[in-house]
């Protein structure tokens, strides 16, 4: 029970009555939920677990004989072999092409490297000519797997003689359309009939244009556009600070310029360009290891003669190199007489100095002097000529 003294408090309910608890915060319900912005310029991933799956449905990733360190040995350091998608070999009796050919030659190695292994792991301890035998193999197989490795097939053929000999049909019929359009183009939307040769092996191209699927594939290039210039100025927007921001980057004040400038410097990052900069890099750096070489050789030469001067002076002085601690005893025991003679000339300087002072006072003195007794007599003889004067007019006055 609470103590009867507060019990007539304001603000205390009784104790018959129970506790409340006010607060000014509104109900969870009746809260403003933090609602996310929608804006066209951030970019919202939604990845799809399903189509995660089905992209990495067929990849496989074979880390055995994946090697980052940096340890020298005879074959090249190998990484994570990826193998994506289903390899498709050429039936019994059918030519091979190029991109199959050389799949089937890593598979087998695959298949070879892993009976090997396999053979490795099931010898026995006495079995000492198969285990040589099979350590060989291994090491075979690491030359091999190095040489295949270094067979890029892409970098050698290039990405579209590789692609037609993967595909062959694929790049028939891509080179077909090409020529197809070309003469579409050419023909103006009539009807064009050309003929390829005489004979049996001639062949005849009949192209029929729809003035409808032209007009169609007109209005489809126009509406892309027109996306292409929505995408661009949802990009760029109404703002003006964003093109400020890009004429400042840039230096230019319209749009096309801005990417011209843009497109350049991203095609400095092409590889001939790289490649360009880089020799230009080492070449420059050649030639400043080469003045350093010339710098560090000039100064070299300069401690040299240096040296040298030194060291003719200290033969000039290799006979009185006995005396010097005698005549550093000397210099240091006549160091306080020294010391005093410098004060003693100090002070007498100052006295010279004073006694000059002095000297000119002394003339200007005598100077004022002479010139005070000057005027004394130039007034004494007036005087005394003025008494005299006085005098005589005074006698003349009594007679």
């Amino acid at each position: 029970m609470a103590d009867p003294k507060y019990a007539n408090l304001p603000g205390l309910a009784p104790d018959d009555e129970p506790d409340t608890y006010e607060t000014d915060d509104r109900p969870e319900a009746e809260q403003d939920l933090w609602i996310e912005d929608e804006s066209e310029n951030v970019e919202k991933l939604h990845v799809s677990t399903s189509e995660a799956f089905e992209k990495f449905k067929d990849k496989n990733l074979d880390g055995k004989k994946a090697d980052f360190s940096d340890r020298l040995r005879r074959g090249r350091n190998t990484g994570y072999a990826a193998r994506t998608g289903q390899w498709e070999l050429a039936g019994e009796g059918q030519p091979e092409t190029v991109v199959q050919k050389y799949q089937r030659l890593q598979l087998e190695l695959q298949q070879l490297d892993q009976e090997i292994a396999d053979l490795q792991s099931g010898l026995k301890p006495d079995s000492g000519a198969e285990e040589r035998s099979a350590a060989q193999l291994g090491s075979e197989m690491d030359a091999l797997h190095g040489h295949l490795a270094e067979v890029n097939l892409e970098q050698l053929l290039g990405a579209q003689v590789l692609s037609e000999l993967g595909d062959p049909q694929g790049a028939l019929r891509s080179k077909l359309e090409q020529q197809l359009s070309q003469l579409a183009g050419g023909a103006g939307g009539a009807v064009t009939k050309p003929a390829s040769g005489a004979g049996d092996a001639s062949a005849t191209y009949e192209l029929h244009l729809r003035p409808e699927k032209a007009r169609a594939q007109q209005a489809a290039a126009l509406g892309e556009l027109e996306k292409r210039l929505e995408r661009m100025e949802r990009a760029v927007g109404a703002a003006p600070d964003k093109m400020s921001r890009l004429s400042a980057e840039t230096r230019q004040r319209s749009l096309l310029s801005a990417v011209a400038a843009l497109s350049s410097k991203v095609a400095l990052l092409e590889p001939a360009t790289l490649e360009a900069a880089e020799a230009r890099l080492q070449a420059l750096h050649q030639r400043m290891n080469q003045l350093s070489e010339q710098r560090q050789a000039g100064v070299d030469a300069e401690k040299m003669t240096k040296i040298s001067e030194l060291h003719e002076l200290m033969q000039r002085t290799a006979g009185v190199q006995g005396e010097l601690p005698v005549i550093l005893d000397r210099l240091t025991s006549l160091q306080g007489l020294h010391d005093h003679a410098l004060n003693f000339s100090r002070s007498l300087t100052q006295l010279e100095a004073a006694q000059q002072k002095i000297d000119a006072g002394l003339g200007q003195g005598e100077a004022r002097l002479a010139q005070v007794q000057a005027d004394c007599a130039a007034s004494l003889s007036t005087l005394t000529k003025g008494l005299d004067a006085l005098t005589a007019r005074l006698d003349a006055v009594k007679k």
